[in-house]
């Protein structure tokens, strides 16, 4: 506020009347909050946004993809048994898919 007080007193002689409020940090976080992103947007002039085209990426892309393998043997019957019907040739075995 007192960086301001000479810019308000030059302009005072020129207004019949005003008053002068100082408002307390707690009711002021908003304005302050704005005022911050204000100054962090600082470089950006005209209301544009600079844009910078790279000719090339910026980071490495992964051209080889690893497949993971996994033995989901225990799976194998069971999704035989949901989308064909089939059953394995082990009875119990047969019996659990059955029941689950």
């Amino acid at each position: 506020m007192l960086a301001y007080l000479d810019e308000v007193k030059t302009m005072s002689m020129k207004i019949k009347v005003f008053k002068i409020y100082q408002i307390p940090t707690d009711e002021n976080k908003k304005a302050d909050a704005l005022a911050n992103l204000a100054l962090a947007f600082d470089f950006i002039s005209n209301r544009s946004v600079p844009l910078e085209f790279l000719p090339n990426p910026s980071i490495d892309i992964a051209k080889t993809v690893y497949k993971a393998t996994t033995n989901l043997a225990w799976m194998d019957d069971i999704i035989a048994y949901l989308k064909d019907g089939e059953l394995p040739s082990d009875k119990l075995q047969a019996r659990r898919i059955q029941h689950r």
